[in-house]
């Protein structure tokens, strides 16, 4: 954001963080932004993986309840600069937030598995994509001859984030 001024203007655009209060209420916290640039033929792969430490119980249970009050890891949204197409994009097994991959010894797939259960985020130039951030979610090596640019803005529910501890 203090490098590149079009950044900070889709970070704060009215209608994305009327949106994000849409989802987490009028008392949210934006706290992460990145672009990731996966060039043709050469991006590398992003590791299957949940964001967030914190907000699970010692099973390894979610505290987001399925309304989607209670503490939650927040999302991120991709808003895309280019096509997304199955062999660049990101991948999500959807219900995956409910449970810690990591509990109890537990791992994360590697990048090289294909999950049977995961879907592609498939954007055109200026959409934007919702993932909860305790999806699991990666990206597979981009040998497409497409490049995908994503900028991704992280944004936690006010509560949330107040008093919590990694």
């Amino acid at each position: 954001l203090m490098i590149m001024d079009s950044a900070l203007r889709v970070y704060g655009h009215p209608q994305i963080l009327q949106m994000v209060a849409s989802v987490n209420g009028p008392d949210f916290v934006p706290f992460h932004e990145s672009v990731f640039h996966k060039g043709a033929g050469e991006g590398l792969p992003t590791t299957w993986h949940q964001d967030g430490r914190t907000h699970w119980t010692e099973e390894g249970e979610s505290l987001e309840q399925p309304d989607g009050s209670g503490k939650t890891h927040g999302f991120n949204l991709s808003v895309s600069w280019s096509t997304g197409t199955p062999q660049n994009c990101l991948w999500v097994v959807a219900g995956s937030h409910r449970r810690w991959r990591l509990v109890n010894g537990g791992k994360f797939p590697p990048i090289t598995q294909k999950l049977p259960d995961a879907v592609p985020m498939l954007l055109a130039a200026g959409d934007c994509g919702m993932v909860n951030r305790s999806s699991l979610h990666g990206a597979y090596p981009n040998e497409s001859a497409e490049r995908r640019i994503t900028m991704v803005l992280g944004f936690h529910k006010r509560g949330s984030a107040i008093g919590a501890e990694t």
